[in-house]
C-alpha cells in the first residue's frame, strides 16, 4: 500500500464533503497538498489544503482545518491529526498499522533496508 496515496485519497473524500461543488480536479488538487513532512517533529506527513480552500470558501484557513478533520477518515492509519498554526493539518502514521504493513510484505522484501521499505509502503 502506498500510504501517501491512501492519505491523498481519504483527504478527497473529506474535502467533497467540506466542498461538495467542487470540481474533480480542484479536489485533487488541493488532495495533492498531503505531502510527507519536510519536519518529522511535526509528523510523518502533513496536509497544507486549508490555506487554499479557506481562500475560496472566505473562510479563515484554522475553521476549514477543523471542517476538514471532521470529515476525515484516518483513524486505523494515523494518530489523530492536529492543526498547528494557521491551519496546517499534521499526521503521524500509528507504529501498530507500520508493523501490519511490514508483515504483510512478501518474504523477497524482508532484506531490504528500511528506507528502501519506507518506499515500497
Amino acid at each position: 500500500m502506498n500510504i501517501l496515496a491512501e492519505l491523498r485519497s481519504r483527504f478527497s473524500v473529506a474535502l467533497k464533503k467540506v466542498q461538495p461543488d467542487a470540481a474533480g480536479t480542484q479536489i485533487e488538487k488541493l488532495s495533492n497538498l498531503v505531502l510527507p513532512s519536510q519536519d518529522t517533529k511535526f509528523g510523518d506527513y502533513q496536509a497544507n489544503c486549508a490555506m487554499p480552500l479557506g481562500k475560496q470558501l472566505s473562510l479563515p484557513p484554522r475553521q476549514v482545518a477543523e471542517q476538514l478533520l471532521a470529515a476525515l477518515d484516518v483513524s486505523d492509519i494515523c494518530n489523530p491529526p492536529e492543526i498547528a498554526g494557521p491551519g496546517f493539518i499534521n499526521l503521524r502514521v500509528l507504529d501498530t498499522w507500520l508493523i501490519e504493513q511490514l508483515a504483510k510484505l512478501p518474504v523477497s522484501y524482508t532484506h531490504l533496508r528500511a528506507h528502501e521499505t519506507a518506499s515500497y509502503l
